[in-house]
């Protein structure tokens, strides 16, 4: 998987982005969540898209059944990177945060087959949560 990374002009997606700010729900199903983990399943058919949302805390994703997906990831201002990538099955990301760190995105499946992966919130980090969140 070599990701493809082009620069977009966020302005154009300004509501959706304000909407991201608060959705915390980083998957399309909670699986599972005690006080250590919280478990999702991202699962979009062709041409699906995921909303933009927001990571506060450590995590990873595993591609349990990839396909060709494109993310727009939101930078400071009205700055955005729209990044094109097809990970292999099995493969996982880990993302590390400092408290007050966030990473905005969305997710879209841009192939002809369905694409799963299972994400895990890391909940005993140091960094928080933002307060009066719930889950979906």
């Amino acid at each position: 998987m070599t990701p493809v990374i082009v620069e977009f002009d966020a302005s154009d997606c300004a509501e959706e982005i304000a909407a991201g700010m608060s959705n915390f729900s980083v998957g399309t199903t909670l699986l599972f969540e005690n006080t250590r983990v919280r478990v999702w399943e991202l699962a979009l058919q062709p041409g699906q898209h995921a909303p933009f949302h927001c990571h506060t805390i450590d995590y990873f994703w595993v591609a349990a059944d990839p396909g060709p997906i494109v993310q727009r990831i939101i930078r400071e201002g009205n700055s955005g990177e729209e990044m094109s990538m097809t990970p292999d099955r099995g493969q996982v990301k880990f993302f590390t945060f400092r408290d007050g760190d966030i990473l905005l995105h969305d997710l879209a499946n841009v192939g002809d087959k369905p694409i799963r992966y299972i994400t895990i919130e890391l909940l005993d980090g140091n960094n928080t949560m933002p307060a009066g969140y719930l889950p979906a």
